[in-house]
């Protein structure tokens, strides 16, 4: 008597299911015809200009329909090894071009595109090559492409449109006394000490940075680097390998308040 309930039980359910399924599934061709294809993007990139710290590059992807972002990865190694990516600004053309900054100099760099679909697969391009050259060394005298970097409300520092020269010259008959003329683009001549061993300016605080046509006298007042306190000193770092100095964070002041918080950052010109 169990053996034939048993197998009545397993025929009704068996017989149950079929149904449902034959009746609430659609074939499978049916269902994949009416799916939405993609053809796989392609990527390219090529080198436009390299130097000793930094090199210019193009990319480009085949298709912008089924991508979330596209790039270069760039390494030191062949295989990729701690790569670091770069993203397109716009995924909105088929192209761009790309500035990877911050190398060392002497090296040889892979450089591959990447495009990243909708469904979140990473496919690379064919890579290429560059090696950066070896770095210029300057002495500190000589002049200076300038950019400043302001404050802004939320505490961070964003570059100013434009560029200007500074120049740095010692003192007559010094070895250690140097004049920076123009720091912030303002016309004026700043003293500071130089130390060789450490490749540093000191600039003391309260010194005329511009003479302002509506606001009068303006002056670089130091602060710390995170902008909590003034300091007594602005120090203004050299790297002889490649030219650049960087100051430290300042403020300037006039009579009727402050123009806001800056570092500047330069680039020895070639002579």
């Amino acid at each position: 008597m169990k053996k034939i309930l048993f197998t009545i039980l397993v025929s009704t359910a068996t017989v149950f299911g079929l149904s449902s399924c034959y009746d609430t599934m659609d074939d499978k061709h049916e269902v994949e015809a009416g799916w939405e294809t993609f053809t796989a993007p392609t990527s390219t990139v090529s080198v436009k200009e390299t130097t000793y710290s930094e090199t210019a590059v193009a990319v480009s992807v085949s298709d912008l329909t089924n991508i979330i972002e596209y790039g270069i990865q760039y390494s030191t190694a062949s295989d990729f090894a701690s790569a670091s990516y770069v993203a397109a600004s716009t995924k909105e053309a088929t192209s761009d071009d790309i500035n990877i900054s911050g190398l060392d100099e002497k090296t040889t760099y892979y450089i591959r595109p990447y495009v990243i679909t909708r469904n979140n697969v990473t496919v690379y391009g064919d890579a290429v090559t560059t090696t950066t050259s070896a770095a210029p060394v300057f002495d500190i005298i000589g002049t200076y492409t300038a950019t400043d970097y302001a404050m802004d409300d939320d505490g961070n520092f964003a570059a100013g449109t434009s560029t200007y020269e500074v120049r740095v010259a010692f003192l007559d008959n010094s070895k250690t006394e140097v004049a920076v003329t123009n720091l912030w683009d303002g016309g004026e001549t700043i003293v500071g000490k130089y130390d060789a061993a450490n490749n540093t300016i000191t600039v003391a605080k309260g010194q005329t940075i511009c003479n302002h046509p509506e606001y009068g006298v303006c002056s670089m007042m130091s602060v710390n680097n995170a902008v909590t306190s003034f300091t007594d000193n602005t120090v203004i770092k050299f790297t002889p390998l490649g030219g650049s100095m960087i100051t430290g964070k300042y403020e300037v002041s006039c009579s009727l308040g402050s123009f806001g918080y800056y570092y500047t950052t330069m680039t020895h010109n070639a002579e």
